[in-house]
């Protein structure tokens, strides 16, 4: 009887394995070359997983595998719809042309300054509100930084002066947005750094345009595991307003 019992769990841990083998198998590529398409089913992904993990251990510790299996696709389930909201908001910014880059820990924000502010002008455009809420909702996703810096960019058409004024003003625009948006001001830390370090040529339009830009970074711990990398998005037309 107890030899029988022993067969029994041992086919059943042996179909959870091959279960899980052949799901990762299945995804393993998609994940890797297409991480921002995460959708809804990521929360089915993670049940399953979880579900299979947790029989596998129950089996191990001859505990009950329908009740590991159950536990298991619970914490799965729930990891699995955190990655599916993570990714919604991804996916929402890139096709704003705000890219999401993250190396280990630290997770780097960039959006256009041609998007979010008038022509030369630290002013932001009311009807891109939206944008940078959608900023700030995918930051608070992380949970509360302990620092979130606002770096501001410009090109080199103007003299460097006026260029890094022109970057802390803008900067500063940004951080009184996230304050407002339930940020602590202690962890916000705006700076300017005008022409000084940009990173595509200014003598095309596009460089110039990619090079105006509003960089937010910050520190996510518990997020090292994900990488995100997204490619430039086509950069928008500049609105011409004043100061």
């Amino acid at each position: 009887m107890k030899l029988t019992r022993t067969v029994t769990r041992i086919l059943i841990i042996s179909f959870f394995m091959i279960a899980l083998l052949v799901n990762l198998s299945a995804c393993t590529p998609f994940v890797r070359f297409k991480n921002y398409h995460f959708e809804s089913s990521e929360a089915a992904k993670g049940a399953g997983y979880g579900a299979a993990g947790g029989a596998i251990i129950a089996g191990l510790a001859e505990t009950s595998i329908i009740a590991g299996a159950g536990i298991g696709a619970g914490v799965g389930g729930l990891i699995g719809a955190d990655l599916a909201s993570e990714h919604h908001w991804l996916k929402k910014l890139q096709k704003q042309g705000v890219q999401v880059v993250q190396i280990g820990e630290h997770v780097r924000i960039i959006v256009p300054s041609d998007r979010i502010f008038y022509f030369n002008s630290p002013t932001i455009i009311p009807q891109q509100y939206p944008l940078l809420e959608d900023v700030s909702s995918f930051i608070k996703h992380f949970g509360t930084p302990a620092q979130i810096t606002v770096a501001g960019f410009t090109d080199n058409v103007q003299m460097p002066d006026i260029n890094l004024e022109l970057s802390r003003h803008q900067a500063q625009s940004v951080t009184a947005f996230l304050w407002s948006h339930g940020f602590p001001f202690r962890t916000l830390r705006p700076v300017g750094y005008g022409e000084a370090d940009d990173t595509a040529s200014n003598d095309d339009p596009m460089g110039s345009a990619y090079n105006r830009r509003i960089e937010i970074s910050f520190f996510a711990p518990e997020r090292s595991h994900h990488h995100f990398a997204f490619h430039h998005a086509p950069q928008p037309k500049p609105i011409r307003g004043k100061f």
